[in-house]
């Protein structure tokens, strides 16, 4: 299957799967930052503390919505820390 025909798509297990192989030492740079992932949740394609800088990021990257998956990783002092 080429890949444009998963545009828009994505498997949310694979996702979840693919983001908790990641350890606190891989994630603990991104405590307290909005992240946009991979679609299959394998790397953080760009991150930010600020959402809006994250989306100029994401623009001047050339990614659309259809191409990450965004999160938040809360920091240590923050609630529902996942660090």
């Amino acid at each position: 299957m080429a890949q444009t025909e998963n545009k828009g798509w994505i498997d949310g297990n694979l996702f979840i799967v693919n983001r908790n192989k990641l350890t606190y030492e891989q994630l603990a740079p991104y405590a307290g930052h909005h992240v946009a992932w991979s679609t299959d949740g394998t790397r953080i394609v760009a991150h930010h503390a600020d959402v809006a800088v994250l989306y100029r990021v994401l623009r001047e990257q050339g990614l659309s919505g259809e191409d990450y998956v965004l999160d938040f990783l809360p920091g240590a002092d923050e609630p529902d820390t996942i660090l």
